[in-house]
C-alpha cells in the first residue's frame, strides 16, 4: 500500500454462539481479503463486556444491546443458550475501496445475501471508523498489531 491509502475500521457486532462467532470472522475476512486494493492492518473480536474502541466508558454490550432482543423477538420462548454479543474489528489500509464496502462484506460474514426476506440467522449490526478526528485517527494508529482472533 502507498501513501494514497486511506486507512479505517470496520466493525461488526453479533450475537451468537463461539462457532457463529468463529464462522463469522472466517467467511467476513474471506470476504474482506477478497478486495485486491486492501491490506489488513489489524483485527480482533472482543467479548461484550469489555469497551468499544472508542469509548473506554462504554461497553459492547451496551453498543449493541438490541442484538439480543432481536434474537428473541425471532425465536420467542427458546433458550438463547451459549450465544453472546461479540465484536469483530478490523483496520484497514485500502486505495481502493471505501469503508461502505468493506463494512458490507464484513457483515456478509454474518449474512451472505443481506436484502432476504426474513430475519438474519446471527443477529448483527456493522459500522466503521473513518479517522477524521483526532481520538479516531489514535484509535486507528494503534490497532495496527493483530489483536485475539479465533
Amino acid at each position: 500500500m502507498t501513501d494514497q491509502s486511506k486507512i479505517f475500521a470496520v466493525h461488526l457486532g453479533i450475537f451468537a454462539t463461539p462457532e457463529d462467532r468463529n464462522r463469522v470472522y472466517a467467511r467476513g475476512m474471506e470476504r474482506v481479503s477478497a478486495f485486491e486494493d486492501v491490506s489488513l492492518r489489524g483485527s480482533q473480536y472482543v467479548d461484550g463486556e469489555q469497551a468499544t474502541a472508542l469509548d473506554p466508558d462504554f461497553s459492547v454490550n451496551e453498543l449493541y444491546e438490541e442484538l439480543p432482543q432481536q434474537w428473541r423477538d425471532e425465536h420467542p420462548g427458546e433458550d438463547p443458550g451459549l450465544r453472546r454479543i461479540s465484536e469483530i474489528r478490523l483496520v484497514v489500509a485500502s486505495r481502493g475501496p471505501g469503508p461502505d464496502e468493506l463494512t458490507t462484506a464484513l457483515a456478509q460474514g454474518a449474512c451472505p445475501v443481506l436484502d432476504h426476506p426474513g430475519p438474519c440467522p446471527v443477529p448483527w449490526s456493522a459500522d466503521f471508523v473513518t479517522g477524521e478526528d483526532k481520538v479516531s485517527v489514535e484509535y486507528l494508529h494503534s490497532s495496527r498489531t493483530q489483536g485475539p482472533t479465533p
